[in-house]
């Protein structure tokens, strides 16, 4: 039987260490604080595994390019999606792979093209992060054929050929439900897209019922789901919900732009968060700087980034030849829209 070559894990769990920590000292990292007790029982442990990772050396013998395909549904800018990106690519780095990254606009006809273009480059595998919407991974299958190593991010795809990592969005749900109430909201409204979409709102919508249905409270629906984008439905809904006989004293928003309408509406009308307190989901940038400003669930997109790069160089390694699929637990960020501070 072949004896198996070394890899940076061997190398980790000899010297009491982090697979970051032993890509760091072997790839010269600077700018790092390790101690040079740590660094020498890294190199130490390297030494005598004859573990060597020269990623020049190592991509010629395993005929690999080092670099990773990554596709992200909008540009790197965007304010949700470059947390992820950033996660992939400085994972990547620590790592010694570099990264190609193409947006698609959201368009499926440029994410097939993508796809194409990284078979083509033999990049060595792909990390795809996906739209909250997503609901078709069909065009994957070329990559499953070929069995060209890919990682889903931010996707619960149920199908179990597909390495994913996910946000617990039902958790989070949940998690802006009992912050409500716990403040003494017995009346909780809920607006923004929450049926149409792939699983993500989906398991939202369903953390919001589970979590009003536990507390004994009504769940308090706009008639119909908007076709508007995001904020303008989340101003026309919230519109609704505060025209009711008895409206809600709080909102939940399945995104923060269906509650930045929620602002909109609330001018003039009444007194955030005295009157209405408000939670968002997905924790943009912005949210600091609206007045109150708004509390919202913050999804972890830059660990979920690391975790995608994690799952795919374990496969590259012969580590792990199953997929796998991750789940993060999100976090409540309290703002002045439920009465945390300004």
């Amino acid at each position: 039987m072949k004896k198996r070559n070394p890899t940076s894990k061997d190398v980790a769990k000899l010297a009491g260490v982090s697979r970051t920590t032993v890509s760091l000292v072997l790839n010269k990292v600077s700018g790092v604080q390790i101690s040079e007790k740590t660094a020498e029982a890294v190199r130490s442990a390297a030494k005598q595994l004859n573990y060597h990772p020269n990623a020049m050396a190592r991509g010629m013998r395993m005929c690999r390019s080092n670099t990773i395909g990554l596709v992200a549904p909008w540009s790197a800018v965007e304010q949700v999606f470059s947390r992820a990106v950033e996660g992939v690519q400085d994972e990547a780095f620590l790592h010694g792979y570099y990264t190609l990254l193409c947006h698609t606009k959201g368009e499926r006809r440029r994410e097939d093209v993508y796809v194409r273009y990284f078979m083509e480059r033999r990049v060595d595998g792909i990390i795809v992060i996906t739209s909250t919407g997503r609901q078709d991974y069909s065009n994957w299958e070329p990559l499953l054929e070929e069995k060209l190593p890919f990682v889903l991010v931010n996707s619960g795809v149920d199908d179990q050929r597909m390495s994913s990592v996910y946000v617990d969005n039902y958790l989070g749900a949940r998690m802006a439900v009992a912050h409500l109430y716990g403040l003494g909201h017995r009346r909780i409204g809920l607006i923004g897209v929450f049926q149409s979409y792939g699983k993500a709102l989906a398991d939202r919508l369903r953390g919001y019922k589970d979590a009003v249905a536990e507390f004994g409270l009504e769940e308090i629906f706009p008639t119909a789901e908007s076709d508007q984008a995001p904020k303008a439905g989340g101003r026309q809904q919230t519109e609704e919900l505060l025209a009711l006989p008895t409206p809600p004293t709080a909102i939940y928003a399945t995104s923060d732009l269906a509650a930045f309408g929620a602002y909109e509406v609330a001018q003039g009308k009444v007194v955030i968060p005295q009157q209405l307190a408000i939670v968002g989901n997905d924790n943009y940038p912005a949210c600091q700087h609206v007045l109150p400003s708004l509390s919202s669930i913050a999804q972890p997109l830059a660990e979920a980034g690391k975790e995608a790069v994690r799952i795919l160089i374990s496969t590259l390694e012969g580590e792990s030849d199953q997929p796998q699929k991750i789940t993060l637990a999100p976090t409540l960020v309290v703002r002045g829209s439920s009465g945390g501070g300004s």
